[in-house]
């Protein structure tokens, strides 16, 4: 892997007169990585990714005092954010190379198909790849501050203009497989030029979104006493659902049963509806009972700001994406010169996304109380519980998956004309507890140290909107979504933060200006679910967007001693018998914890006045600990189930030098 990153600031103030300041900042970042290997593919090198990271901000801010109580301050801000993801030989055409026209693509889909060879690691670029998207930011804000005796009142506005321009071209260039059906051997079946199934994909479907964000607020701060601080707020936000300007996007009809473009037949120009009720109250205190002591609390409730990312599903329909199957027939044979022949073609039943059109804002209500004491110069203790709850969640089921039973999938699904249909609402829920401890010392005769400890559990029925290595994110059965409740994905029961500098005494030319940085984590491992890769309910499962059936739980599978090659005890599990879901609940595992220690030994030397030369030695994961990645999470694939194969980083070891003037 290589990484250049690249950063740039810069701001200048003016003083335009005793009431009246204008500030300017820009930023700027860029990030070049290249990774040798690529999620979703196996590890042969060669076929890893480009990613490009540019962003730029700018801000404008105009501030002026009315009075000696009155304040305003506006703001005028532009944010891009751009990323690439590019397949590594997205600068070969292949299709040109090999002198064949079914890679006739466009240049920023070169590269090398999926080739897959029975009983050999497949190869070629990501089907998923190029990624390439832009989003820009408008915004402008105004906020007004009164002082009045024990308040000072603060309200304001913002609106925030929100724009996507992305191409995501999924299997364009295609997959071969060479099963072995033809001459008995998958190799053979290369040598010989005969794949024996391919797939490709018909994408027109630019994704271009326009969304606006409306946002008023009022807060109050009450200096109730001279000890005892009240503030209390409610915010108002409306985002507009996310459109197309030109209305490509494609919905399902659950009334006809038919796809249709949004903005016709009384489908709105987003498939969803507004949603305008999205008010937020918050309210918190700080109270001082006595010396060196403060407690601390509140309660708010916070809307999600958008979700581009949901509403480009509805990309992925046709008419602007169809994929393509192809296979032997009778009368001829695939082959490598033409493994995609028009006439030989079958699009099967569309996979589709749909968005619910009652779909509503998701929201996060979070509630805290803390007793923070200081106790000297020795340092400050605090202790207290957060929790929250998250309601409106977006998560994703099957609406058209058949019940568990025998037959062909396809003709027992409640829509037999489609395939599986991805349907996204907001009925996912959430709910986190914690308990937190704090030790905060400054620094004072050359040490400082924090240290911070959380007890917690997060629960919640999805994790993600997309599946990931813990979790598909996609219920086992989608008639029963509330089955998915269990731990959260991200739930770390227990985490161990220390960060301390002590300064080397200054006696001595060898320690002067010398100081010892660190950081220390340890944490609990995360959590994981045991799937099947093999549709044991036949119901559809297994599918790159459907669910995984789950095994049936016998006994509890945690083990003493878990290794790498046998992290639980598999034989808690077994595959269900046919045609029936799995009682294994979600996220029941958990994979290993994490320790990492880092540590950075720095030098300055004063060149000049105001000039100093920093030296910086830096290690992470200073001890070189092992921290395993999550164990293998197929039942029915005993080889490899329960086995370890990745770690995270190693030891990494970095100078630096920086300049000040």
């Amino acid at each position: 892997m290589k990484q250049n990153d690249t950063q740039a600031n810069f701001r200048t103030d003016f003083r335009l007169s005793k009431k009246d300041e204008i500030a300017l900042r820009y930023s700027f970042g860029y990030m070049d990585l290249y990774e040798p290997y690529t999620e979703g593919t196996d590890a042969i090198p060669g076929f890893g990714d480009y990613v490009k990271d540019p962003a730029h901000n700018a801000m404008i801010q105009y501030q002026r005092i009315i009075g000696p109580r009155t304040i305003n301050s506006l703001q005028l801000g532009f944010n891009r954010f751009s990323r690439e993801i590019l397949q590594e030989n997205h600068d070969t055409n292949v299709g040109q190379l090999w002198g064949v026209s079914w890679l006739n693509v466009p240049s920023r889909d070169y590269g090398y198909p999926i080739m897959n060879v029975a009983g050999f690691s497949r190869i070629g670029d990501a089907t998923s790849l190029p990624i390439i998207r832009h989003a820009n930011t408008y915004q402008i804000s105004d906020t007004l501050s009164l002082s009045r005796g024990k308040h000072l009142f603060h309200l304001g506005g913002e609106i925030r203009r929100l724009q996507v321009n992305s191409i995501l071209d999924l299997l364009t260039r295609g997959s071969l497989s060479m099963s072995g059906a033809i001459s008995g051997s998958g190799i053979s079946d290369l040598l010989l030029g005969y794949p024996s199934f391919d797939m490709q994909s018909q994408a027109d479907n630019p994704i271009t979104l326009r969304s606006t964000a409306y946002n008023a607020f009022f807060q109050d701060e009450w200096k109730v006493r001279p000890n005892l601080t009240l503030n209390l707020g409610l915010r108002y936000e409306y985002n507009t659902p996310p459109i197309d300007p030109t209305n490509r996007m494609s919905t399902f009809d659950l009334q006809t049963g038919s796809i249709v473009q949004v903005g016709t037949n009384g489908t709105s120009r987003s498939g969803t509806n507004p949603d305008r009720n999205n008010f937020a109250p918050r309210i918190g205190f700080a109270w001082n009972p006595m010396r060196d002591l403060i407690v601390r609390g509140g309660y708010g409730l916070y809307y999600d700001a958008g979700y581009f990312e949901v509403n480009s599903a509805l990309y992925f329909n046709p008419p602007q994406f169809n994929l393509r199957v192809f296979f032997p027939s009778q009368y001829s044979l695939l082959t490598l010169e033409n493994p995609f022949p028009v006439d030989g073609a079958y699009t099967p039943p569309a996979s589709l996304s749909v968005l619910s059109p009652d779909i509503v804002g998701t929201y996060l209500q979070h509630w805290s109380l803390e007793i923070e004491r200081t106790f000297g110069t020795l340092g400050t203790v605090g202790i207290a519980y957060a929790g929250s709850k998250g309601t409106h969640l977006i998560h994703s089921f099957d609406l058209n998956q058949p019940v568990p039973g025998p037959g062909f999938v396809q003709i027992r699904r409640p829509y037999p004309q489609y395939a599986g249909i991805m349907y996204i609402d907001s009925g996912a829920n959430s709910n986190f507890s914690s308990l937190q401890f704090s030790f905060n010392r400054s620094l004072s005769r050359g040490i400082s140290l924090l240290a911070a400890y959380s007890f917690s559990k997060s629960i919640d029925t999805a994790s993600a909107f997309q599946a990931t290595k813990a979790d598909p994110n996609f219920p086992q059965d989608s008639r029963n979504v509330g089955a998915e409740r269990g731990l959260s994905s991200f739930d770390i029961p227990h985490r161990l933060k220390l960060a301390y500098i002590l300064q080397l005494p200054q006696r001595t030319r060898w320690t002067r200006n010398t100081e010892f940085r660190g950081i220390a984590t340890i944490e609990s491992g995360q959590p994981f679910t045991p799937v099947l890769r093999f549709d044991n309910s036949n119901t559809g499962n297994g599918g790159q967007t459907t669910g995984s059936d789950r095994p049936n739980l016998l006994h509890n599978p945690r083990i003493s001693n878990p290794t790498n090659d046998r992290w639980f005890d598999t034989g808690a599990f077994a595959v269900a018998p046919p045609y029936q879901f799995g009682n294994s609940g979600r996220n029941i595992l958990r994979g290993p914890g994490f320790a990492s220690f880092d540590l950075s030994l720095v030098r300055s030397f004063e060149i000049e006045d105001g000039i100093t030369l920093q030296f910086e030695a830096q290690s992470f994961n200073l001890f070189n600990h092992t921290n395993f990645d999550l164990p293998e999470l197929y039942a029915d694939e005993p080889g490899t189930f329960g086995r370890i194969f990745s770690a995270k980083a190693p030891r990494q070891i970095q100078f630096a030098l920086r300049l000040s003037f």
